[in-house]
């Protein structure tokens, strides 16, 4: 549902900017900036807009974002290493299977060394301080709001147990009232215990032969690679661009994550690697034209008494969420509706009697 907190006005061109509480709203020309940036239609004026938040070193306590897992893990163990209180957590390991003695110790010894990539997101030795960002590496209980990626903060450590406060208070909520008289005081604070799993993963070829790790299912995410924040909108972010390759949107894809300019802290732009993808242009075209011609069908529509101004845009949306971009009249008789959806494409609809509507969605 929309509220009305979630409208922006604007009197001088008439128009009515609604966001779907799925999404953060933006300041206006930091939204703007990044709508064009989106399309390749961004200016020299939008790039120095970026670059007011440019930083030599942005505070280690906010989340950073990287292009790669090479300069994750590095600014992962900087931060470790500024933390203090300590406490290495080694996995349980055992092999599962018909085989002789030898074979398992071979393969217990191989599994030490594997990537997480390769043991179901567990790793054989965890170390985490508190006051570390982390988040789950694995699905624990998806109702209760803990999966894979979900975390914030270790709260305190323990051999058995490790405290968290997630970003997001529903996360654990069932965990904690379970456990809530055997931890009130951890539990007063919302933190929520996170206890060793259990995954089993084949290093072998053999049928039947498995490893068994028992370990708890965190990792660090002071530093995140930008694939896996898509979606997240945050408070303060810090923006690392450097790579010499270029990607298409990855700038875009980057910027957008920030909640406003205020909250946005950019390390390296890298602004030369700038790039759009040449089939989003071509389609952006087509879709302009093909508005045009719908936008004219819809004011014929209207009465034209209502209406002082009809303005057509595309909406600034994330891919994982939407926003409804609506352009009406005063009083609105027609509305004018843009949506991208999550699989990019974008679709326009246009419906009379938008009063009505307008009331039916701030109720």
């Amino acid at each position: 549902m929309i509220h009305k907190k979630d409208i922006e006005h604007d009197p001088e061109k008439n128009t009515i900017l609604l966001c779907a509480p799925t999404d953060k709203k933006k300041t206006k020309k930091f939204a703007e900036a990044l709508n064009r940036l989106r399309t390749g239609d961004h200016t020299e004026k939008d790039i120095q807009r970026f670059q007011t938040s440019q930083v030599a070193k942005a505070p280690l306590t906010i989340q950073h974002l990287f292009m790669s897992n090479t300069l994750v893990d590095k600014f992962n163990a900087v931060v470790h290493q500024n933390l203090t209180t300590e406490k290495k957590h080694t996995a349980k390991d055992s092999v599962k299977g018909d085989v002789v003695q030898s074979v398992k110790q071979y393969l217990l010894e191989k599994a030490k060394h594997l990537p997480i990539s390769e043991t179901r997101g567990l790793p054989f030795d965890l170390r985490l301080t508190v006051l570390e960002r982390v988040e789950l590496a694995v699905n624990i209980e998806v109702i209760d709001h803990l999966a894979n990626g979900s975390g914030r903060t270790v709260q305190a450590l323990s051999d058995n147990i490790n405290w968290i406060l997630f970003n997001d208070k529903n996360a654990g909520k069932i965990t904690r009232n379970n456990f809530k008289s055997r931890f009130p005081n951890e539990l007063l604070r919302d933190w929520t215990p996170i206890f060793r799993t259990v995954r089993m993963f084949r290093i072998t070829k053999k049928e039947g032969t498995e490893i068994e790790r028992f370990q708890f299912p965190l990792r660090l995410s002071s530093a995140k690679t930008l694939h896996k924040v898509q979606g997240d909108t945050l408070e303060e972010v810090a923006i690392d661009l450097t790579g010499s390759r270029a990607f298409p949107h990855i700038h875009y894809v980057s910027l957008i994550r920030a909640k406003s300019l205020q909250g946005l802290k950019i390390v390296q732009l890298n602004k030369e690697k700038i790039l759009v993808s040449p089939d989003l242009q071509e389609e952006m075209k087509r879709l302009r034209q093909m508005q045009t011609k719908n936008y004219g069908n819809a004011i014929k529509r209207a009465k034209f008494d209502d209406w002082k101004r009809f303005y057509a845009e595309q909406a600034s949306v994330d891919p994982l969420k939407t926003i409804h971009k609506v352009y009406s009249s005063k009083p609105p008789s027609v509305l004018s509706i843009h949506m991208q959806k999550s699989d990019g494409s974008q679709t326009s609809s246009y419906a009379e009697g938008g009063e009505e509507l307008l009331k039916k969605w701030f109720q």
